[in-house]
């Protein structure tokens, strides 16, 4: 079968269509003396070969100039399997109690790694399919009941704390913070009276996100917070991380687009990389950090109480009363505390000696004492809110020389088939790609708006790998657009449902900001938008 697919002239380019398929399969089991099959240990002559590559020599099995490309297991799933870069499993029995479908599924959902042995975090790679023995719809239930049996992990159901860390911006030139319990008891509560969720949290069929017409019933003043609400419920969905692999389509490429005079001139524009310096008074930073942390809020050391309880069975049930109780504050006086200088280091990217200068200027090392973790995160969250507004204002990019390594992006990255969820995209005439996938409800609107939109010629969303390097994070911006009025216009513009920066965590923020720094010095018009309509140029 495998000979016969590889005869498809679609798959000449692969650089082992041509190899002898023997080579290209392997299986963790063998024959025995009656020519029948046995799980094997790799104890045996027969499997020691197969035995070897497959579960001890993962680095030459992992080499690009190893041949082997499908392994079939008996029974290999349950222990002493380690082979990161699983993609496809095939159940061939009825799963039993004795072999869990999580034990299964569990060993390829494991970060793949590349050749370099580092953990590869693409979502468009780190995909498992399952070929099952059943229906979607069984096995993943059954998936599903088994996760929250044995793992307490309960997909569906919302926890009500959940809501109170929902964040809206205080203000003018204000950072984002969060809602509270009582405003998201307000959110919740309508949620549940609109059938959206029931009292306990679990998400029913009128939550319906996929329909491009569906929104969510907010309470009156709540409405700017309906986006970050929606994405917050969308992630407890189950089948948002499992899906049916019959919605899966291929997402071809249109040559005549990508090879016409504006997309090309278009590519030209937005190709070229940068690098970027941060530019910062370290004394002033250091007084300014210092000052901030003198003005935390107190530290107070963890409370730990015990209360003792007695149980009276009754007539009626039994009832308990409170034999003794007792509270008393944790002492770290005597305590050994953590490398308090490398953690915030590695969570900031300072120096050692710069967090020290921080810290003892703030006159709060005693808080260690009290309680080293809660003093800690409050420092790190600081320190880095801090950084952050220091980037906007120091960051500078500029273009990597032509003819360096690495000086711009290749065109020929675009994967000319790519295996996308049909349920998260839509279809477009002018898109690079035959299909657009979406993340959020503003991209599909976004994308139908540019398709049916006169004056765009042509859009596409950009790829994964088309990454900015910024001191806080690689920054990916979501389209590149062509638009004709007259005079040819090139764009690249960043989705939201707000188009205000400061509604945006620190982190986003900078990214964003760092993206405007790296177009200006390529000379590309680039902004925050929501709506085709405020395309200008």
């Amino acid at each position: 079968e495998l000979k016969a697919q590889l005869a498809d002239p679609k798959y000449a380019a692969l650089s082992w269509a041509k190899a002898d398929v023997r080579t290209l399969h392997g299986g963790y089991f063998s024959g025995d003396s009656k020519k029948g099959y046995k799980d094997t240990s790799g104890s045996t002559a027969e499997d020691s070969g197969t035995y070897e590559l497959i579960m001890k020599s993962k680095e030459r099995l992992l080499n690009l100039e190893n041949p082997l490309r499908f392994i079939f297991s008996h029974s290999a799933l349950r222990e002493g399997w380690d082979n990161p870069n699983v993609f496809q499993i095939c159940t061939l029995n009825a799963t039993a109690s004795a072999m869990k479908k999580r034990q299964e599924i569990g060993r390829g959902l494991r970060l793949p790694v590349n050749q370099q042995g580092e953990r590869i975090f693409d979502d468009s790679v780190n995909r498992l399919h399952v070929v099952a023995n059943e229906s979607y719809e069984s096995f993943a239930k059954a998936l599903q009941n088994e996760y929250q049996e044995d793992c307490g992990v309960t997909f569906g159901r919302v926890p009500k704390q959940r809501f109170a860390r929902l964040e809206r911006p205080t203000g003018p030139g204000g950072e984002p913070e969060k809602i509270g319990e009582q405003l998201g008891e307000i959110i919740r509560s309508a949620l549940v009276t609109n059938n959206i969720m029931n009292g306990d949290g679990f998400l029913l069929p009128g939550f319906t996100p996929r329909k491009p017409e569906f929104k969510l019933p907010m309470p009156q003043g709540c409405e700017d917070l309906h986006d970050a609400t929606m994405r917050m419920l969308e992630g407890y969905e189950f089948e948002r991380h499992v899906g049916n692999s019959k919605t899966l389509v291929t997402n071809r490429i249109r040559k005549e687009i990508q090879m016409s005079p504006e997309f090309k001139a278009l590519w030209d524009q937005i190709k070229i990389r940068t690098t970027y310096s941060v530019s910062f008074d370290s004394p002033q930073l250091i007084k300014e950090m210092a000052a901030n942390i003198k003005k935390l809020d107190p530290v107070k050391p963890p409370v730990i109480s015990v209360v003792l309880r007695g149980a009276n069975p009754t007539g009626g049930g039994v009832k308990g009363n409170v034999i003794s109780e007792r509270t008393e504050e944790a002492n770290y006086a005597d305590r050994e505390i953590p490398d308090l200088l490398g953690m915030i280091a590695e969570a900031t990217r300072l120096t050692r000696t710069t967090i020290f200068q921080i810290l003892k200027q703030s006159e709060r090392l005693d808080d260690v004492f009290k309680n080293s973790r809660d003093f800690m995160e409050k420092v790190i969250a600081e320190l880095n809110s801090a950084l952050n507004s220091r980037i906007i204002d120091g960051i500078q990019y500029e273009q990597i020389p032509t003819g360096t390594p690495h000086a711009e992006w290749d065109m020929s990255l675009f994967a000319d088939e790519e295996i996308i969820d049909a349920e998260h995209a839509v279809t477009a005439t002018k898109s690079l790609y035959e299909y657009v996938p979406y993340d959020s409800q503003v991209e599909r609107n976004f994308a139908v708006g540019m398709d049916q939109h006169d004056e765009v010629r042509y859009f596409t969303k950009l790829p994964r790998w088309f990454e900015i390097e910024t001191p806080v994070g690689r920054y990916r911006p979501d389209w590149a657009i062509i638009k004709t009025n007259g005079d040819v216009v090139y764009f690249v513009r960043e989705t939201k449902s707000d188009t205000d920066p400061r509604t945006k965590r620190d982190s986003e923020r900078s990214k964003f900001m760092s993206g405007i720094a790296h177009f200006r010095a390529i000379h590309v018009d680039f902004d925050w938008t929501n709506s085709v309509d405020s395309l200008q140029g």
